[in-house]
């Protein structure tokens, strides 16, 4: 680092004291519980695991403002399902499945190739979600939304820097990773 930005840098330390005296505004969910509203998500498991359905299910409830899984409450609001592993054909017979009613609060951007880690994608994706302004983003699956290694903390770091920009303090962005298998 540069003599300038050491200049910069303030660092003050705070106290447990200090600390127990800060007020904190009360958590918010998304999905009561589960979910925050803003910040980034994971939903992990096994492929064939149920993860994307899952999703789906969720997208229901959010956009129909009732509980997920009949239980959690929900904020209501639009979902956008951005899904780079899924053919449309699959999503449409989950959401049958689901006995989803055909809703407007519900957009889809399907197998488009979008990389986060390339700012064109992430600046037109930025749009797409600010035009929409969903109070929940899916990503389905992590490893088809960058170009780098997942093994790599450089690389998973920028993915997850750019994908916070698609939060923000009334969205939640929500994505899918699969766990790799063991041989």
């Amino acid at each position: 680092a540069s003599s300038a930005s050491r200049k910069e840098l303030k660092l003050n330390p705070l106290t447990l004291g200090d600390l127990y005296k800060r007020k904190f505004p009360p958590a918010r969910w998304l999905v009561k519980d589960l979910i925050p509203l803003g910040g980034l998500t994971a939903i992990t498991g096994e492929p064939a695991s149920f993860k994307s359905f899952l999703t789906q299910a969720l997208a229901v409830s959010v956009a129909t403002g009732t509980p997920f899984l009949g239980h959690f409450e929900t904020i209501k609001g639009k979902v956008l399902i951005i899904d780079q592993e899924n053919q449309l054909r699959l999503v449409k017979e989950r959401f049958e499945l689901l006995n989803a009613k055909a809703n407007e609060n519900v957009f889809f951007l399907s197998q488009e190739g979008v990389k986060i880690d390339n700012k064109l994608h992430i600046d037109r994706l930025i749009e797409v979600v600010q035009k929409i302004n969903p109070v929940l983003v899916v990503m389905d699956s992590l490893v088809r939304f960058h170009s780098g290694d997942e093994n790599t903390a450089k690389d998973m770091s920028l993915f997850f820097e750019e994908a916070s920009r698609l939060s923000s303090d009334e969205r939640s962005v929500v994505f899918i990773h699969h766990h790799r298998k063991q041989f």
